[in-house]
Formats: C-alpha cells, sequence, structure tokens
C-alpha cells in the first residue's frame, strides 16, 4: 500500500512544470500551475510567477499599502493589498475564474479571503484583469518587501500565481 501511494505521488509529481524565472520579471517564461482538477495544499511561497489555465497565461501585479492619513490612528491603518490577475493574451479575464484567498510574506505571513473581486465594466477593471482587494492586514512598516501569492480558481481547480519584492506603500 506505501508503495503504492509512492508511485501515485510520484507520478502526481511528475506531471507538474513549473520553470523559474527571474523574481518578478514580466518577461519570464510562462510555468504551469496546479495539476488541474487537484486543490493544492503546497507553500503557496513556491508558487510560479504565471500560471496557465485552460490554454492561458495569468500573471499578478500587486500593490500594497498603509494609510496614514490625519483621520487614521497614529500608527496607522492595518494593509489592504490590491493585487490584479492579469490575462496575458489581453482577452477578456473568464467569468469562470475567480480569485479566492491571498497570501502577503513579510516578516510573517497575512492570510486573507479577498473583501472584493473587481470585473470589467462595473468593478472598473480592465476587460482582461479582475482586481482582488484585501484588507484589514498586518501592520508592517512602509518600505517593507513582501511577497503577494493568489489562488486563482476554475471549474473546481486550484492556481497559485506570485509576484515579488513588492514594497508596502504609505498613503498620509
Amino acid at each position: 500500500m506505501r508503495a503504492l501511494l509512492l508511485v501515485i505521488t510520484f507520478l502526481g509529481l511528475a506531471g507538474c512544470r513549473a520553470e523559474i524565472p527571474v523574481a518578478g520579471s514580466p518577461s519570464a517564461p510562462a510555468a504551469t500551475g496546479v495539476t488541474p482538477g487537484v486543490t493544492t495544499s503546497a507553500d503557496p511561497r513556491a508558487a510560479p510567477f504565471r500560471v496557465t489555465i485552460a490554454g492561458r497565461a495569468y500573471r499578478i501585479e500587486a500593490y500594497v499599502w498603509r494609510d496614514f492619513m490625519p483621520i487614521s490612528p497614529p500608527d496607522g491603518k492595518p494593509m489592504i493589498a490590491s493585487i490584479k490577475a492579469i490575462a496575458e493574451d489581453g482577452a477578456p479575464f473568464p467569468t469562470t475564474i475567480t480569485a479566492d484567498r491571498v497570501w502577503v510574506y513579510g516578516s510573517a505571513t497575512w492570510e486573507s479571503a479577498p473583501t472584493e473581486v473587481r470585473r470589467s465594466p462595473e468593478g472598473g477593471a480592465p476587460p482582461s484583469q479582475i482586481e482582488v482587494v484585501a484588507r484589514d492586514g498586518r501592520k508592517w512598516d512602509p518600505g517593507t518587501k513582501v511577497d503577494v501569492t493568489l489562488r486563482l480558481v476554475s471549474g473546481g481547480a486550484s492556481y497559485l500565481v506570485r509576484v515579488t519584492g513588492v514594497i508596502i506603500e504609505r498613503t498620509s
């Protein structure tokens, strides 16, 4: 039984392929995501910089900030992350793909369900993108570099995609 489980695990892993591009590079090669039909418990920090879903490539861009406006508490408001999932071919983002989880990695991990998923045209996102917003994060210092991972979901399959080297901005 144990040998059978090892063979199944090996065959499952052999079918996965991920290329390691230069961190955050928009010209990095495409990599496949999680094996279709399988929800993964893999480490989101090791997600590829691009995923392919139904033959189309997707990547993310992230903007992370903390608000220190005069109406904010003296130590600022918690972090907010805005993540854009982008269809690289420029065609409309499929309505069959959504996002259900966000991870931000710094000195610790902030994991959150999105508070908003904005689509075109009513959400203000361009047709080839969705914007995912997560609120009430940690109170890490502005200027800190973080990595962001987004979990996309389509047809019962989960796909992790990440971007690295995002700077926490400060609004004041």
